[in-house]
């Protein structure tokens, strides 16, 4: 038994120093990519970099400690696959057992549909296809969220695999797209092999401060590519983007970390918003805010711990129509840089939304929890609560029509999930 476990640490000492190796050298590609013309200016002077490095507006640490955090932490976890708290094990040990569980793919089967995304030109609607890509039909345009299609979430083949039936759709499903929005540089957020697949027919792309040397590094004319920082607006028409704080991290090797910024974005859609942009992005791109007019309010949160931030959006812009808010990956030992369940619905509160949808689940497994755990426990506080706002939990592929006065009925279709 002894010897078991001895050759157990000597493999996982081995996967992860060939991970490092590997995440190391695959990397080195972001060192040599070059920024747009105006990044490195605009990020010196940036109130949101301090020498080159992003800065939450709150104190945040990445790793947290497990033993530290209340009851309700611990109640989201569920029956977490490594407990330091019941086994006694140091807080050390629990890191490095945390680490070892996301080289596991769950053995599960992800009910899904395929739709034809085409049909969804009809009218204003969306559809979810798992963790936190997404993508919305307004007004006729097409506009996709942190797309990870037929890829994994993470820099090597063999670990972070979605899971069977929730990767169903690939990049040659999607439409051509007006607005490609990205909101970090994580790999389950910004995936090489998707966007080299997609980037021939997106229009226009919405990226934080730092990020858009990506996107020009793979494929897209630096004219396509809209860099925000914090508080920064850029209006096309009918759309007008704000690009907000979240409380997260930015990298993708060992050198990169916070070289870029992370964000959320709130969007106004509406009729006459502000100028229409054709063509190389002009300038359309400020700090103050035009005077809100009638308009849908939608917002799409990225990933973020929870902070107060939230509470001054939903001051700032009243009530929001629908927020797709992360509820996934979340830990006790990084309780700071991603939302637990019971924390989302209190971020619904604080913005004034009006409907949400569950989001940064279902597809990766980045955290100890369950792979349905996230989902069952905000249903579960959810319907044993009393909110005013509506919880939507569609499945993968589903399409879902937007602005209608039909109470959108949704099931807990993973209870189904043998």
């Amino acid at each position: 038994m002894r010897v078991w476990r001895i050759l157990k640490i000597i493999f996982g000492v081995f996967v992860l120093l060939s991970a490092f190796v590997s995440v190391w050298w695959l990397n080195m590609e972001g060192i040599f990519m070059k920024d747009l013309a105006t990044t490195k200016d605009r990020i010196a002077d940036s109130p949101n970099f301090v020498n080159g490095v992003a800065k939450n507006y709150e104190a945040t640490e990445v790793m947290t400690d497990s033993r530290e955090m209340g009851e309700s932490f611990s109640k989201d976890m569920g029956e977490s696959r490594n407990s330091s708290e019941s086994s006694g094990e140091s807080k050390r040990e629990s890191k490095f057992k945390a680490i070892l569980a996301l080289l596991k793919t769950p053995n599960v089967t992800i009910p899904s549909v395929k739709s034809d995304l085409e049909t969804m030109k009809q009218g204003d609607s969306f559809v979810w296809f798992g963790h936190s890509s997404y993508m919305l039909s307004l007004g006729g345009k097409t506009l996709l969220i942190d797309p990870i299609l037929g890829d994994n979430a993470a820099p090597l083949p063999f670990i972070i695999a979605p899971f069977k039936g929730a990767d169903i759709y690939a990049p040659s499903d999607i439409p051509p797209v007006d607005f490609l929005i990205i909101t970090h540089n994580h790999y389950d957020h910004l995936s090489k092999k998707t966007l080299k697949a997609l980037l021939g027919r997106v229009e226009r792309a919405i990226v934080p401060l730092g990020v858009g040397k990506y996107l020009k590094a793979w494929g897209l004319d630096e004219g396509k590519i809209v860099e925000l920082d914090w508080g920064e607006v850029a209006d096309f028409g009918a759309f007008r983007f704000h690009c907000l704080t979240a409380r997260h991290f930015s990298g993708r090797g060992l050198t990169d970390g916070n070289k870029s910024l992370w964000a959320s974005y709130l969007l106004e859609y509406g009729t006459d918003l502000g100028r229409e942009s054709n063509g190389d992005f002009s300038g359309d791109l400020r700090h103050e805010s035009k005077k809100p007019r009638e308009s849908k309010k939608i917002f799409f949160g990225g990933d973020s711990g929870y902070g107060a931030h939230f509470a001054e959006f939903g001051k700032k812009f009243g009530a929001i129509d629908l927020a797709f808010l992360e509820n996934g990956q979340y830990n006790t030992q990084w309780a700071k840089i991603h939302a637990f369940p019971h924390q989302t619905l209190q971020i619904a509160q604080d913005l004034n939304a009006k409907a949400i949808m569950s989001v940064h689940n279902a597809k990766f497994n980045l955290s100890t929890h369950e792979w349905n755990t996230p989902l069952e426990r905000i249903y579960t506080l959810y319907t044993s609560g009393t909110y005013n706002f509506a919880l939507w939990t569609p499945q993968i592929g589903e399409i879902i029509p937007l602005w209608s006065d039909k109470k959108a009925n949704f099931h807990a279709w993973w209870r189904e999930v043998q």
